[in-house]
């Protein structure tokens, strides 16, 4: 019988993969030759709507995916607590007290000293496994690797748990500045955990996709409170310290766009404009400004964050299977290595119901 187009160019595909492979050298340029490593790379969620590729996805994350990734969970959340508890202990010494007075010779009692000293080398040695494992892909991929976000998160996270430590050696009191700005970043990184699993996979991916669908509105709106951040600042400046440079002028009007407002400005008893044409000017700014930021985009945004919604909720199943394939792909290239070669089979055998639009398509009916 006719097979579709797709399964087609994906048995093709696949055809070719593996005769890349009998020529090619090297496991890990096999794996990305592989049709699931093109296939992830390329975004093509599509695909993944076949029943020939979710047999396959299903296949290697029970047979290896779903395990390596629990241990990989597992593994860097007890990095989460030693970070957590470092950051916190941290924040109740003084940072010019020498590491015999921290670990050795503190108010807290030897032990405590001792048990704080184990956790700072469990957070250097976790964190050095996992910086290790983002240069090995960063080497791998080149300048691809920063096309993805959650690689940019990781190795920033990790860069800043490094920079906290060599601050924490040299008593500096930016390790708590460097060590706020790791916090959220590795929690993002829990995010990304959660892209392997159904309940919350989805989710994670709508968020990117609203990141990536606002970027230019969000440049757009930047270049409207710059405008009149600076035309606040130069009617309003002299009057109040929340005006005084441009850019408390920019955060005073990123405050205005949710609804913080002096309204005490507008009063004909105020002191606060010394001309009348001053106070006009800025009520003129005003109500242009609520206009055009708060009614124009603001409702744009809310347009655009709607539609978003609507296109992954359609398609939610294949979104997180792309992010499954990623996830898998990620494991067998860095992760499985020569333990995975039982786990490649092949041939897949699929059955789809007699129902289903291919099985009549592809099989004669018997009169």
């Amino acid at each position: 019988g006719d097979v579709p187009a797709e399964h087609q160019r994906l048995a093709e595909g696949t055809g070719r993969s593996r005769r890349r492979r009998r020529r090619g050298r090297g496991g890990g340029k096999r794996l990305k030759e592989s049709a699931l490593h093109v296939f992830a790379a390329e975004d093509l969620q599509g695909i993944f709507s076949t029943d020939s590729m979710r047999a396959v996805l299903d296949y290697k994350w029970r047979m290896y995916g779903k395990r390596i990734y629990l241990q990989q969970i597992s593994l860097f959340m007890v990095f989460m607590v030693c970070f957590a508890v470092y950051t916190n202990y941290l924040a109740q010494i003084n940072a010019a007290d020498s590491l015999y007075d921290v670990y050795l010779n503190n108010e807290q009692g030897y032990t405590q000293g001792i048990a704080m000293m184990a956790l700072f080398l469990a957070l250097v040695l976790l964190n050095s496994v996992y910086a290790a494992l983002e240069l090995m892909q960063l080497a791998s991929e080149k300048f691809g690797y920063f096309s993805s976000v959650w690689n940019v998160v990781d190795l920033s996270a990790h860069s800043l748990v490094f920079a906290v430590v060599g601050l924490h050696l040299t008593h500096s009191e930016d390790q708590f500045v460097v060590a706020a700005l790791a916090a959220p970043l590795l929690c993002f990184k829990v995010l990304g955990f959660l892209r392997g699993f159904l309940s919350t996979g989805p989710f994670i991916r709508m968020i990117i996709r609203i990141v990536v669908d606002t970027r230019l509105f969000f440049m757009i709106l930047f270049v409207v409170l710059v405008g009149f951040a600076n035309a606040f600042y130069l009617v309003y400046q002299r009057q109040s310290v929340e005006w005084i440079s441009l850019g408390a002028a920019l955060l005073s009007s990123y405050r205005m766009m949710f609804g913080d407002v002096d309204t005490s400005v507008f009063s004909d008893e105020t002191e606060m404009f010394p001309r009348s044409a001053e106070q006009t000017a800025f009520t003129l700014l005003f109500v242009l400004f609520f206009l055009i930021v708060v009614v124009i985009l603001m409702n744009l945004l809310i347009a655009i964050l709607s539609d978003t919604y609507t296109r992954v909720q359609e398609n939610a199943d294949n979104e997180w299977r792309l992010e499954q394939a990623k996830i898998i792909a990620e494991i067998e290239t860095y992760f499985l290595g020569r333990r995975g070669r039982g786990h490649f089979p092949r041939w897949v055998q699929v059955l789809v119901p007699s129902s289903g639009e291919w099985f009549e398509k592809s099989v004669p009916t018997i009169a």
